[in-house]
């Protein structure tokens, strides 16, 4: 360094010592700033190459530090082994702050690309892009979002193990004793695991928020054509939201298959999302089938009628060959639709529909 060189060089002369020291002052203030701001490119858009010369220089900045802490301690009485083995456990420990930054600052781009889709209880975007959020669909939205998730979490990831996983075969470090090395208490591949769980963790959060607000969002546009809608039906999924359900399933669990390439695969989490909501979906569709069977059923006995149950259009013909399906060896070839003996019953044909 500047400093070690000035000193060498000039011995006990004070001449010229001032100026030297001012510009060392200026220089280790440079380095703080120069530190924050290739962190603050960590927090942008960054490709692979892009993030490897950041961290580079990081890293060059973490041995300055190191070598002017030695400089700073050159005069104590500690041995040469010892110092050595102490810089190490330093940038070693440096090291390892290092790649916390690291995640950190891509957190931020990371949680920049999810916000863009944030969602209030009334299913609004609460920023800048509310329009563009309110001309997507609710499925489009939530695809949306969990494709982001997935890229930018993934791509995190391949950067973080391309760049810091060799650094743990190098991370012995002299004991307390200087005889036996042993390893840091924390290695790259730890941090990525207690990373991808706490970002698997929130994503399911998210997921989850998401979900309740498309499946609601639906239902208001499903009922927007009927002005007074049951009010047990106002705050309920309907069969729309189905789709929405099937469509997230599908984009979840190719997120979680691609994180198990670096072992984070997460669908045995899904199951207790998704499975609730598919069953209070059905289960409103039976309540509203039975509702409506009760009701037609509660209007003929009060008007002492019973055409309303039967259709005499449907001629005997057309019954006698719409039996129940039969068993066969290969339960796959057994035809599940509805038999047209139905048709001659509206009210049960309703009902079969809604189930």
């Amino acid at each position: 360094s500047l400093e070690r060189r000035h000193v060498t060089s000039s011995g006990n002369e004070e001449q010229g010592q001032g100026v030297v020291q001012t510009v060392i002052y200026n220089i280790r203030c440079r380095e703080v700033d120069l530190r924050k701001h290739l962190l603050s490119r960590l927090r942008g858009d960054v490709s692979m190459p892009q993030c490897l010369e950041i961290v580079t220089a990081l890293r060059r900045l973490n041995g300055i530090e190191v070598e002017k802490r030695q400089f700073q301690s050159g005069n104590s009485n500690t041995s040469s082994s010892g110092t050595n083995a102490a810089a190490e456990q330093l940038y070693a420990g440096m090291e390892v702050r290092l790649q916390v930054d690291f995640l950190e600052s891509r957190d931020v781009w990371l949680e920049a690309g999810v916000k863009r889709f944030a969602v209030q209880s009334q299913g609004t975007a609460a920023h800048s892009h509310t329009a563009e959020y309110l001309s997507m669909s609710p499925t489009e939205t939530l695809l949306e979002v969990i494709e982001s998730y997935r890229t930018r979490c993934f791509e995190i990831a391949t950067q973080f193990l391309a760049i810091f996983r060799a650094s743990g075969s190098t991370s012995a470090v002299a004991g307390g004793t200087g005889t036996q090395p042993t390893s840091t208490s924390t290695s790259p591949t730890m941090l990525l695991s207690l990373w991808t769980t706490r970002r698997i963790e929130l994503f399911l959060s998210l997921l989850q928020s998401h979900l309740d607000a498309s499946l609601l969002l639906t239902n208001n546009r499903t009922h927007s054509t009927n002005k007074h809608p049951p009010s047990s039906q106002k705050n309920s999924p309907t069969a729309g939201g189905a789709a929405i359900l099937r469509d997230a399933l599908e984009a979840t669990s190719f997120f979680a298959v691609s994180m198990g390439r670096i072992g984070a695969d997460f669908q045995s989490r899904l199951a207790p999302i998704f499975e609730p909501r598919l069953v209070r979906i059905v289960t409103r569709c039976w309540e509203e089938g039975v509702a409506s069977l009760n009701g037609t059923l509660a209007v003929c006995r009060e008007a002492g009628v019973a055409t309303p149950l039967y259709n005499t259009s449907i001629g005997t013909d057309d019954i006698s060959t719409g039996g129940l399906p039969t068993a066969t060896a290969n339960p796959e070839a057994i035809d599940c639709t509805p038999p047209r003996t139905l048709l001659a019953h509206p009210p049960l044909a309703r009902l079969v529909n809604s189930y």
